[in-house]
Order: structure tokens, then sequence, then C-alpha cells
């Protein structure tokens, strides 16, 4: 969803995002900088995910409970963009 909101627009209102739905980094960086300028960006989320035995778990095991459960830990930090070097 936070890159869907990076991903630059075309004049008619399509998005540029390739059929496979990547977005480039420089897209992003190009939209954050876009965004960042006009004041309309305030905050940037660092999201670190761990997973057990540092595996990623894929989504289709989640949905099918084909693995059994385990503890996966979020660690999320707020920073307010004034404080973020880039």
């Amino acid at each position: 969803m936070a890159l869907e909101c990076l991903v630059p627009n075309n004049d008619d209102g399509g998005s540029e995002k390739p059929a496979n739905g990547a977005v480039s980094v420089e897209q992003a960086a190009s939209k954050a900088a876009s965004l960042l300028a006009s004041g309309r960006l305030t905050k940037v989320v660092d999201v670190t995910i761990a997973y057990p035995n540092g595996k990623p778990i894929n989504l289709i095991s989640i949905a099918t409970g084909w693995d059994p459960p385990c503890a996966t830990h979020v660690h999320y930090r707020v920073f307010d963009v004034n404080e973020v070097s880039y």
C-alpha cells in the first residue's frame, strides 16, 4: 500500500507500474521527494520483521495452515521526516 501511493501517475491518471506490479526504486524515490517538497510527507516508518530461523513465511502457508504456528516478531519505529538523513 505504501509503495502504491509513491508510484508516479501518468497524465491520464493511470499508473506507470509495470504489469507485474513492481515499483522501481527510482519511481518511489521521485514521488517521495515530491511529497516531501510539498510538505505532504511528514513521517517515515521503519519496519523490521524477524522470522523463525531467519526463514520468511509465505502467505499460502499462513492461509492454509500448512506450517505450524510460530512466533514472528515485528519491530517498527516512526520518525519525523526532519529527523531522517537522506
